[in-house]
């Protein structure tokens, strides 16, 4: 007998979910910003994006926000955790950046966190 149903693994805290993250995307990232896209008690998707250069966040975060809204919509995602890779320098801005154009669009993000060096810790928290 076959099963055609995905895997299910708990994810039930921050721990379990940065270390679901290089399996979700293929890789683990670095200098990126990684959306999760959570369906009522499930993971949907998860999308990555490069950090751009400071100077380049105000024209980058729209098209951004754009191309992820696109993606958690695809999966009627309305709730999602923003997690940085990289220095706070530049995960900071940009997490600043993107949250209010997926605010207003109307999607409830219940966790920001910022990892850098192998450690993390959550701006919401």
């Amino acid at each position: 007998m076959t099963h055609n149903q995905p895997a299910r693994l708990p994810v039930t805290s921050i721990s379990d979910l940065l270390a679901a993250v290089p399996y979700l995307l293929g890789f683990h990232p670095a200098d990126s910003l990684v959306t999760i896209g959570i369906t009522g008690h499930r993971i949907t998707v998860a999308a990555r994006t490069d950090l751009p250069a400071p100077a380049t966040i105000p024209d980058w975060a729209p098209r951004a926000a754009r191309q992820h809204l696109a993606l958690l919509r695809n999966v009627d995602a309305t709730t999602a955790i923003l997690i940085g890779y990289g220095p706070a320098t530049t995960v900071t801005p940009v997490i600043d950046a993107i949250t209010p154009p997926l605010h207003a669009a109307g999607i409830t993000i219940v966790d920001t966190l910022h990892v850098t060096d192998g450690r993390y810790h959550s701006a919401t928290r």
